[in-house]
């Protein structure tokens, strides 16, 4: 398993013990459900974004292109930030919790 971040999961983490009783608990039920739902979800119309975005992209992201991400801006008629994190994968509020905190913080204080 390859961390983009740096940190190595712990046998506490999420992944690790979904993963580790994924017999158990429904972890593979959640997980087909999800896939399930992402071919549903390619055909709504959601229209463009009018409400403040935040948008933190860990440049380690290998589900969400750059291209994709930065397109993102595309459908957003309100205020965007676009905000590119080095060495950080996917899972950017597992890889970097203290940077999402303090960015997310920022975003809501200008947008209350």
């Amino acid at each position: 398993m390859t961390w983009s971040g740096g940190s190595r999961p712990t046998r506490t983490s999420p992944a690790i013990s979904c993963r580790s009783s994924s017999w158990r608990a429904g972890c593979p039920e959640a997980a087909l459900a999800w896939y399930r739902a992402v071919g549903a979800l390619a055909s709504v119309e959601v229209g463009p974004i009018s409400v403040p975005t935040l948008y933190l992209w860990g440049d380690a992201d290998h589900s969400v292109g750059a291209s994709a991400a930065r397109w993102t801006a595309d459908f957003a008629t309100g205020p965007f930030r676009f905000e590119i994190v080095p060495g950080v994968g996917h899972f950017i509020t597992d890889e970097a919790p203290d940077l999402v905190t303090a960015h997310l913080l920022e975003h809501l204080a200008a947008h209350p």
